[in-house]
């Protein structure tokens, strides 16, 4: 499932689920990427948005998967606060 906009390239990674936060209002999925320099990575969406792409995949801890994403920031009291927008999830055979 993806989000629909008319903006054509997005950021992509792949990795494995680490953590999911299902909160009221915006939630997130950890994802860790890399090969021998291990990163996460959370991509966070609107509550409704986070469960439609997770359920439709199934998505559970330890899956690995593809994610689709752009980045946003915003400045508040003079300073920038970057986040990274979940817009697909895809779940991967095990690597």
């Amino acid at each position: 499932m993806s989000i629909k906009t008319p903006q054509q390239i997005f950021n992509e990674i792949k990795g494995r689920v680490i953590e999911m936060n299902s909160e009221s209002g915006w939630s997130n999925i950890v994802v860790s990427v890399g090969h021998d320099n291990k990163r996460l990575v959370a991509l966070a969406c609107k509550q409704e948005i986070f469960d439609q792409l997770i359920n439709k995949e199934n998505i559970i801890v330890d899956n690995y998967v593809c994610c689709r994403f752009y980045v946003v920031s915003r400045k508040t009291n003079d300073r920038y606060y970057t986040n990274a927008n979940l817009l697909s999830i895809q779940k991967l055979s095990s690597q």
